[in-house]
Order: structure tokens, then sequence, then C-alpha cells
């Protein structure tokens, strides 16, 4: 199944973390934002979205400095 890269923003707390985690890996955590960037099986984005305390899901964009 191909694997997408997502930003999650959620709650920041021991329970959302343990309820992202179960469905997804969680690559970094951002607590400045929020956030999570997690990688998913694309079959398994509705149960991310259905987590409650998720708020927002977006798509992660590589950046590069030259």
């Amino acid at each position: 199944m191909k694997k997408v890269e997502l930003i999650v923003e959620a709650r920041n707390n021991e329970e959302q973390e343990r309820k992202i985690s179960a469905i997804a890996r969680i690559k970094y955590r951002l607590p400045a934002i929020g956030s999570y960037v997690v990688e998913v099986d694309a079959g398994r984005l509705p149960y991310l979205q259905n987590v409650e305390g998720v708020s927002a899901i977006r798509v992660n964009s590589f950046v590069s400095l030259q």
C-alpha cells in the first residue's frame, strides 16, 4: 500500500499521541505548532481523520534550501 507523509494538527498530549501512533508512524513531534509529522498507509487515512482531537491533516511539503 502507498505510504503518505502528513502533518497532523492535534492536541499535544500523551493520549492523542497514543491514538495517532496506533494508526500511523510518528516521524517528528512539532510541539511549537501542536502538530506531528506522520507516515501512514493511504488506506488508513480515514481512521486518522476520525481520531478525536485531530483538527487538521495536511500533506507534508518538502522544502529545499539552496
